[in-house]
């Protein structure tokens, strides 16, 4: 981030995301959830084609995991990187993904894969409505008993 045009890009951002009143803070004086929002623009600021994320939202609670999930789609849409996103919370891959895979534990390989309308595709804003789409429930349900099945 130290050439001009990233600084300016990082600058721009930041107001963008209302995160500029935290830049002469200490890290011990920010929540979780706005180190957290740094750390993503961070990651997408990179300009990477790829970025992985691994479990990203695994120690927040669920409104500030909620903010961020919005906060993800603003980023991606920009530059819509492919994000390789690693997490154990179903409804979090329902929520960010346009695919998941499900990685088996017993057989060690992907052994399925299911499309998702995500809140960008669905022009949803609402998350508490996007959970209640059938088409939500029915791969959340799916994904449940592919779980259950792997993990007894």
């Amino acid at each position: 981030l130290t050439t001009g045009k990233n600084i300016l890009d990082f600058s721009a951002q930041l107001e963008k995301f209302k995160l500029t009143e935290y830049l002469n803070l200490y890290p011990y004086e920010i929540s979780g959830g706005t180190i957290q929002k740094f750390n993503l623009l961070r990651a997408f600021l990179s300009e990477a084609e790829v970025i992985f994320l691994d479990e990203p939202f695994s120690h927040l609670d669920i409104i500030q995991r909620e903010t961020l999930y919005e906060f993800t789609h603003e980023l991606w849409k920009e530059k819509k990187p492919t994000i390789i996103l690693v997490t154990h919370d179903i409804d979090e891959s329902l929520l960010l993904s346009h695919k998941i895979s499900f990685l088996s534990k017993k057989q060690k390989n992907i052994t399925q894969t299911f499309s998702v309308k995500t809140i960008s595709d669905l022009n949803q804003e609402n998350i508490l409505e996007l959970r209640k789409m059938p088409f939500y429930q029915d791969i959340f349900s799916n994904i449940y008993e592919l779980l259950k099945k792997d993990l007894v």
